[in-house]
């Protein structure tokens, strides 16, 4: 499961989120689904269970949820947003 950084700050508004890194200074700006997969990471939901509930909140296919998350959560962890816990992560998410 992936868990947010202790370093992360976020706003989050119908437009999306802005994510701002505080240990490394990055702000990065989300649409309104990677705004959702932040706030359900803060829920503790793990790659399965934000697949399934992105799927269903926007109606798309869980297979390319499955697919689009594991490369938002793939970027996340290089840019030290999240943090791996766990094989679900290191592992290149649930299939």
């Amino acid at each position: 499961m992936a868990k947010l950084s202790k370093h992360l700050r976020t706003i989050h508004s119908d437009d999306g989120a802005i994510l701002l890194n505080v240990a490394t200074g990055r702000m990065f700006k989300l649409n309104p689904v990677g705004s959702r997969v932040i706030e359900l990471l803060k829920l503790g939901q793990t790659q399965t269970e934000l697949s399934e509930h992105i799927s269903l909140e926007f109606d798309v296919e869980v297979k390319i949820v499955r697919h689009d998350i594991d490369q938002f959560l793939e970027r996340l962890l290089r840019e030290q947003i999240v943090m791996g816990q766990g094989d679900e992560l290191a592992e290149g998410g649930a299939k």
